[in-house]
């Protein structure tokens, strides 16, 4: 069987070492239309604020290849897919046959129409090269500004602060990571950033970015106009659902899979930030960008690609980040409306001090969010619990309680048979050892 992989990142390198691994003999191609093997995306900011060099962000050395047999095209880019002919054409013009095809194609940069978002010092940071090109300019300029206060965006200003830059983030909503953190934790993180000595621009926006050829400043939505030598723009990331597309796949926000991972289309899979696939917490099909999740869905996919039927059981969306050396994570439904408004969601929450916050959110008694800041040692004994529909009338006062240990968890899920058939068990024991 031919197996081709279209990207090489989280989810397709995890596909093709399990089907190197079930599968000595077949051939599998990877296709990358970028330049360097297998990295660390969540280490860009990292790189920017000089805290890394380049090859402690490779994840796997180029001889890794070869040595599994792995034909790895990089620097290409696909640029349709026939499923009639069962082939993926390039932009050189090659087409590649295939017996079954992965589009793990991750996702781009969104770019709004900012006028003079073409100048030199205008940035995205989604690859190691947009890293490279930031860290290079960064060493040269004295103020930056961020815009979008996503997790892309706090983290890319995170990096350029500690690079030694003055650092101005522009807002288009009332508050800092306002995917990722409900209002009472967003202010914890506006609190944090503006005492370590970021400007922050809620309810604002960049409408041109002005300058000779190189940025000068930025001209905001109320008219002011603030100095900038570097810009980084941090509104999200799109899945790349082109290639769907082109060979016929059904495309919502991401490419729509079924339980196996197949597209629509026969012997096209997907996988990793472009997949849209079932989201626990939340009960519907979603796109979950996050690396665990891609590593998951590429060994299913490959089982699956390889002729063994196993099925994806759905991820939970989570997301975590340091802000001035306080720890944020948030994992399901965070910010679920108000309970008067009949949703049936309930949210229950603790605070402590001015950087210690804690919520857990229910919907019909059944545990699918939890948001966390400044403590989050309990956060993936949550997550199992998400994982597990868990569901009990004191749940909420036990996860936030100073107790909480392996045996409340146990008592809390203790009759969820079918989780520990599915061995749950196990799962929660590896997360209270730190291996989840």
């Amino acid at each position: 069987m031919k197996h081709v992989i279209i990207g090489g990142s989280a989810a397709g390198t995890s596909a093709a070492d399990t089907l190197r691994r079930l599968d000595p003999r077949c051939e599998i191609t990877i296709i990358s239309d970028e330049t360097r093997p297998f990295y660390s995306r969540c280490l860009t900011s990292y790189y920017i604020a000089g805290k890394i060099d380049e090859h402690d962000m490779l994840l796997r050395e180029p001889g890794f290849y070869e040595a599994h047999r792995l034909d790895l095209i990089m620097g290409r880019t696909a640029v349709s897919v026939d499923p009639k002919k069962r082939a993926v054409v390039l932009d050189d013009g090659r087409e590649i046959p295939y017996g079954r095809l992965l589009l793990a194609t991750g996702g781009r940069a969104k770019v709004p129409d900012i006028p003079g978002a073409d100048r030199h010092g205008v940035f995205t940071l989604r690859t190691w090269d947009d890293a490279v090109a930031i860290a290079r300019k960064a060493k040269t300029a004295r103020k930056a500004v961020v815009v979008g206060g996503g997790l892309i965006g706090m983290k890319a200003a995170s990096a350029l602060r500690d690079a030694g830059l003055e650092v101005r983030v522009v807002v288009a909503s009332g508050r800092v990571l306002s995917q990722m953190l409900d209002e009472a934790a967003a202010a914890v993180a506006r609190g944090l950033l503006e005492a370590h000595g970021f400007a922050i621009d809620t309810r604002c926006d960049v409408v041109e970015v002005e300058g000779d050829g190189e940025v000068r400043c930025v001209r905001l939505k109320d008219g002011r106009r603030v100095d900038a030598d570097l810009v980084i723009i941090g509104k999200g990331v799109d899945p790349e659902v082109d290639l769907a597309k082109s060979c016929g796949a059904r495309v919502g926000r991401g490419v729509i899979v079924d339980e196996h991972l197949e597209t629509s289309v026969p012997g096209v899979y997907a996988a990793g930030d472009v997949a849209e696939a079932y989201d626990i917490a939340c009960g519907e099909m979603r796109v979950n960008a996050m690396w665990t999740a891609a590593t998951a869905q590429g060994k299913v996919v490959a089982r699956n690609m390889a002729g063994i039927p196993t099925r994806y059981p759905g991820s939970v969306g989570m997301n975590s980040i340091d802000i001035c050396g306080v720890p944020f994570i948030s994992m399901g439904v965070t910010s679920p409306g108000r309970a008067e408004d009949g949703n049936g969601y309930i949210e229950v929450t603790r605070r402590r001090g001015s950087t210690w916050y804690r919520k857990v959110v229910l919907r019909d008694g059944v545990i699918c969010g939890a948001v966390f800041a400044g403590a989050v040692d309990r956060a993936g004994v949550v997550l199992a619990l998400i994982r597990a529909r868990a569901s009990r009338d004191d749940a909420p006062e036990r996860i936030l309680a100073d107790d909480f240990t392996y045996a409340t968890f146990m008592d809390v899920i203790d009759d969820k048979d079918r989780y520990f058939q599915e061995g749950g068990k196990r799962n929660v024991q590896r997360i209270m050892q730190g291996g989840y």
